[in-house]
């Protein structure tokens, strides 16, 4: 995911929290920031990020530690934007998980034809 931190561009003032990310490159990105200023949220990139899941095939055991957010020209790890500057609060990370369990979780999430039913009607 790539922002930008100018008024009314791509990135400025978004919020981002509550989501499964699977970052399928093994690089472990999930975020590129430019500009950035990695200490201080209410600067560059302007945005509010917090209790999102990240899988990657980098990140091993690694968990935040090992799932990357480029800050200009440095890269930083997850755990390192949550300690400058808040951002990721109640975040996690860890290995890709099973496909199944993840194709369960999804139709567990989308709604089915009765109000409040699960996707599972749709043929899982």
């Amino acid at each position: 995911m790539s922002f930008s931190a100018e008024l009314y561009y791509s990135g400025y003032g978004h919020v981002f929290t509550n989501n499964t990310c699977i970052l399928a490159d093994a690089s472990g990105y999930a975020y590129q920031f430019s500009p950035c200023n990695k200490s201080n949220a209410l600067d560059p990139p302007m945005t509010a990020s917090s209790g999102n899941r990240f899988f990657s095939p980098a990140t091993g055991e690694g968990g935040l530690g090992a799932v990357r957010i480029a800050c200009n020209q440095e890269t930083l790890s997850v755990a390192q934007w949550q300690a400058d500057n808040g951002n990721e609060a109640g975040s996690s990370a860890g290995p890709m998980p099973d496909p199944g369990a993840l194709a369960d979780e999804l139709y567990a999430f989308l709604p089915g034809p009765e109000p409040g039913g699960s996707g599972r009607a749709w043929g899982m």
